[in-house]
């Protein structure tokens, strides 16, 4: 074998082996945006279980606060901010429904 012949060879090993590494990458590139999804999707539902819970913190802490009795005025003015809160989802929602 001439000079070229192994030049020619050891190109075409490192040019395979690049190929094998490529393909590898490629692999694990699609398993990491799997995983990317997936994070994506339990963030998003741990989002909604911290909303869900924080919901229901204030609903305690209302209650608590109805059940002490100690001021009407604030109740009263809590529960009109929650309805006027109530009022404008509800018409965010009729019109993004449009």
């Amino acid at each position: 074998m001439n000079s070229t012949e192994i030049l020619v060879d050891g190109i075409e090993y490192k040019v395979k082996k690049l190929i094998a590494q490529k393909k590898q990458l490629e692999k694990e590139k699609t398993e990491l945006l799997k995983q990317i999804e997936e994070l994506k999707q339990q963030n998003t539902e741990k989002e909604n279980k911290i909303k869900d819970l924080e919901q229901k913190v204030e609903t305690t802490r209302m209650a608590k606060s109805l059940s002490k009795s100690e001021d009407v005025q604030a109740i009263h003015s809590r529960i009109d901010k929650l309805v006027r809160e109530i009022d404008k989802s509800i018409e965010l929602l009729n019109n993004t429904n449009k």
